[in-house]
């Protein structure tokens, strides 16, 4: 978890030619946490699509995460940033992203902590509405207090486009958490499931 998928706040954004870009300051708590800050979270992120289909974009994130309040200030800002590459067209998808924090989760900490991690995925159509899916990621998520620590995820799948707006997906899923500092304790899980989405 290092980003909101929505929070409240303003959103300026729009698109110039091959560029697009996206501000926003928001309360950085994610909008299930409707509290109030004493100041607001920075986000923003740059897009360009040189050709069709082909996009390169940046972004970065910094503030409290909500977590600046009256009688229980801060210690930390917590940093983010983000860098991704994707060609898409009719028939594939393929992307990698990268990102690296600082203090996410740390606002409220006398210690400080960083990470860093990236992703692979792509999505292919095979016949009609049937597309297989996947997806891989690896991240140091404490690379200060716990620099041995890492962390696989991998998922994939076959996606069925049943309807207009809804999805039907056979997926596996994959985790390995290694974490030496801790006994030489390794987690891992591994999951089959039939997952659906509906857009409304």
């Amino acid at each position: 978890h290092f980003g909101n998928s929505a929070d409240w706040g303003v959103h300026v954004l729009g698109t110039s030619g091959m560029v697009s870009y996206n501000v926003a300051a928001v309360n950085g708590g994610g909008y299930k946490n409707p509290t109030r800050s004493k100041g607001m979270d920075l986000e923003g992120r740059v897009s360009v699509e040189p050709v069709k289909g082909l996009t390169f974009a940046a972004g970065a994130d910094t503030g409290k995460q909500g977590k600046d309040l009256e009688g229980t200030p801060a210690k930390r800002t917590t940093t983010r940033y983000d860098l991704l590459a994707a060609y898409k067209n009719k028939q594939f998808r393929v992307g990698a992203e990268y990102f690296w924090e600082s203090d996410w989760g740390f606002t409220g900490s006398a210690q400080s902590d960083a990470g860093d991690g990236y992703s692979l995925f792509g999505d292919v159509v095979l016949s009609g509405p049937v597309s297989a899916f996947a997806r891989w990621d690896h991240d140091k998520t404490s690379k200060k207090l716990h620099p041995a620590m890492e962390e696989d995820y991998f998922n994939g799948g076959l996606q069925w486009h049943a309807f207009a707006g809804i999805d039907v997906a056979l997926v596996y899923k994959h985790d390995h958490i290694d974490n030496p500092a801790s006994t030489g304790t390794v987690t891992k899980y591994d999951e089959f499931g039939v997952f659906s989405q509906v857009a409304f």
